[in-house]
This record gives C-alpha cells, sequence and structure tokens, in this order.
C-alpha cells in the first residue's frame, strides 16, 4: 500500500511541472529576456509576459550601471595613466626646478643681507671715530683720536674690573652703532672737551643698554661731575630722535653694511692725505 500511494504523488508533482513547462508557451520561452527567474512565472502567473515591465519597476536601476560605470572609470584611468605619464613627469620636473630656483634666490638674498663685518677690524674702526670726531671738532684745543679712543676703552674696563659685565662691549660692530649715533648726536659746534665727553658718553650708554650683554649698566662710569640730570635729557633726546635708526641698523643689514663703508671711505680717505 505504501509503495501504490507514493508514486501517484510524485507522478502528480511531475504533471504539475510538466502542465506549468506546457503552458508557456515557445516563443516566450526562447525570447524572455529575464526567462531564468521561473519563480516569477511560478508565484505570479499573472505576470507572464510582463517580466520587462515588473523587473524595470521593482528592481533599482543602479544595480545594473554600478558595474558599467566601474568598467568605464577603470578604463579611463588606464588610459589617462598611458597617454598622460610622459605629461604628468614633465610637469614634476618643471615644478621641482622652480621650487629649486626659488629656494637658491631666497639662500642669496639671506646671504646677501647678512652683517658683513670683514670690512673693518676693530683697532681699525676705533681709530676712524677718532678721526671723525677730531676732524668734526677742530675748533676744540688738545683734542686728539686717541683722546676719543681712551674715553670708551676706560668705561669698558672699569665696568670688567667692577664685576658689572663679564664680556667687554668694545667690538666692532657695537663701534659701528656708537659711530652711528655719533655723527647724528655731535652739534656741528662743540664750546669745550668737556661737553664733547657728556655727549659722547650719553650716547655710548644708549649703545650699552641697546646691544650690551647685560641687563642694566650702572651710571658712575658715564657721568661727568655728577651731572645725573643732563645726562638723562641728552639720553632722552637720543631715544626720542634717533631709536628707529638703532632699530634699522640692527635689523636692516643693507643699512649697516652702508654706515660700516662711510666710516670706511673716511678713514681710508684720511689715511691717503697723512702719505
Amino acid at each position: 500500500m505504501g509503495a501504490i500511494l507514493t508514486n501517484p504523488v510524485r507522478d502528480l508533482k511531475n504533471d504539475i511541472k510538466i502542465t506549468n513547462n506546457n503552458n508557456i508557451p515557445e516563443e516566450k520561452k526562447n525570447n524572455a529576456p529575464f526567462g531564468k527567474f521561473h519563480i516569477v512565472q511560478e508565484c505570479f502567473p499573472s505576470l507572464t509576459g510582463k517580466e520587462n515591465k515588473f523587473f524595470s519597476e521593482k528592481v533599482p536601476s543602479y544595480w545594473n550601471k554600478a558595474k558599467v560605470d566601474s568598467k568605464k572609470k577603470n578604463k579611463n584611468k588606464e588610459l589617462w595613466t598611458l597617454q598622460n605619464k610622459d605629461s604628468v613627469k614633465e610637469s614634476i620636473n618643471s615644478t621641482y626646478i622652480e621650487v629649486r630656483s626659488q629656494e637658491i634666490k631666497i639662500k642669496l638674498n639671506t646671504a646677501t643681507e647678512k652683517h658683513f663685518y670683514g670690512i673693518l677690524n676693530l683697532s681699525e674702526t676705533l681709530k676712524y671715530i677718532g678721526c671723525y670726531i677730531y676732524l668734526r671738532c677742530r675748533n676744540i684745543d688738545g683734542l686728539k683720536p686717541s683722546i676719543v679712543v681712551g674715553w670708551v676703552r676706560d668705561v669698558d674696563k672699569s665696568l670688567i674690573l667692577s664685576g658689572w659685565q663679564e664680556m667687554g662691549f668694545v667690538s666692532q660692530p657695537n663701534m659701528i652703532v656708537l659711530y652711528m649715533l655719533l655723527r647724528e648726536v655731535i652739534p656741528p659746534k662743540v664750546r669745550s672737551i668737556h661737553q664733547l665727553k657728556a655727549i659722547m658718553m650719553s650716547t655710548l650708554y644708549i649703545c650699552y643698554s641697546y646691544n650690551g650683554h647685560e641687563i642694566s649698566y650702572p651710571l658712575k662710569p658715564f657721568l661727568l661731575d655728577g651731572d645725573r640730570s643732563g645726562f638723562w635729557t641728552r639720553c632722552i633726546e637720543i631715544i626720542n630722535l634717533h631709536s628707529s635708526k638703532l632699530l634699522q641698523v640692527n635689523k636692516d643689514a643693507k643699512y649697516y653694511n652702508d654706515v660700516q663703508a662711510e666710516l670706511k671711505t673716511f678713514g681710508r680717505s684720511l689715511e691717503r692725505k697723512e702719505n
């Protein structure tokens, strides 16, 4: 009985499949674009012949386009890399050359803007400063270039011996700054050596305060006869009138080198006259 009952069931299933397959016309089997989706035909027999409409409405379009677009993009990338490989190399080389040229220009500019200390040495700078003040103040009796240089060196020695500074202030760059201020500060006519020394000590104190190694300096080596009020009035006048030049001589290398070249030409011309 079991064998008899099972066989009809199997035959019914096979019959159903055959009838379902036979119901579909052969033209639609061959021409159906979605013929492999038999589940639509089995579950939705009313949609037979309307598969295109069903899938165009229900299935998103980007599932079909994504693969095509990605292939096109990859092909475009390959073509771009093959066609523009040489142009990319040329552009990279050109940009590298431009960057290198800019770096070289910057290095050249920084090299030219540096303070050049090799024009004069310290002894020549002090000598020419003394000669400059001596020739500018010819009307003063008993004035010599060596006296002016002695004033500067005495102040520096006294500060070292008293312990106010460990390193000497008298150097070639600092003396160039002193010369820059002295040519602006010394009036056309100086009445006496005392007045000249007072002006020079006030100017020297400003140079120490601006370019010196220490935080502060005592007034005693710079004062004459204890005249504090006159000393501070001269210092304030120098600051108000020439502070911009003090900033410029430390910031602008060209200005510093011009001041140094001016002192050099003055001293060399003076030496030629003497010879």
